[in-house]
């Protein structure tokens, strides 16, 4: 159980790591270079009309990467607009543009051709919601260590 525990660990970082380098080659094929792969990635998890950074930040897993950094990125390139909110001024608001709009368009159909080829590969539907079902008891799992180490901290 141990090794197999261990290779999860590695292949899931492995495998974010290989759909950002897929995600590169796209945006290299269609000679996109005001934004990268970890910033195309925020920009697809927009996935409302207004999000806050940190409903950003919580929606997606951008490896080795600061989201305010990149939104600000973002933001410089014209594909999202910043702004505080009303209610809370802490908070800052995120909106496509419609350059943002229009990169999301690009995304969405990158994937639905990985979907196809997916399919032509050997991988059902049945098999992406099995990882994905074990996936979910991992982060369920990890979620409880961290419940139990905050409340042990807390305690002691």
């Amino acid at each position: 159980m141990k090794a197999s525990y261990l290779e999860s660990i590695k292949l899931i970082e492995q495998l974010h790591r290989q759909f950002l380098e897929v995600i590169k080659a796209e945006l290299d094929k269609r000679a996109v270079e005001d934004i990268n792969a970890v910033q195309s990635l925020i920009l697809f998890n927009i996935v409302e009309d207004e999000v806050t950074m940190s409903e950003l930040t919580s929606h997606g897993y951008y490896l080795g990467s600061n989201v305010s950094y990149n939104a600000q990125k973002l933001h410089q390139s014209g594909y999202i607009d910043l702004h505080r909110s009303r209610q809370d001024k802490r908070s800052i608001k995120v909106t496509l543009t419609y350059k943002g709009h229009q990169f999301k368009k690009i995304m969405d159909g990158f994937i639905d051709t990985q979907i196809k080829k997916l399919q032509q590969f050997g991988l059902t539907p049945k098999d992406i919601n099995h990882t994905n079902e074990g996936l979910k008891k991992l982060e369920s799992f990890w979620n409880d260590l961290l419940r139990y180490s905050q409340t042990i901290s807390k305690c002691g």
